[in-house]
């Protein structure tokens, strides 16, 4: 995850579809203050619907 991040700085969102991926990156972002989002891939899908009005 920190080569990810080193690598892709502008990175603001991390989809992951492993719940305990997800539930351990995102408490390796909490505890060293990283501001991404992690969330699951239909989280994502449905946002992206969202934006585009479907």
């Amino acid at each position: 995850l920190r080569k990810t991040l080193v690598s892709n700085p502008k990175a603001t969102t991390i989809v992951t579809g492993n719940p305990g991926c997800l539930y351990q990156i995102r408490a390796g972002i909490r505890s060293n203050n990283i501001d991404i989002r992690i969330i699951h891939p239909v989280v994502y899908l449905a946002e992206r619907l969202k934006k585009n009005g479907i």
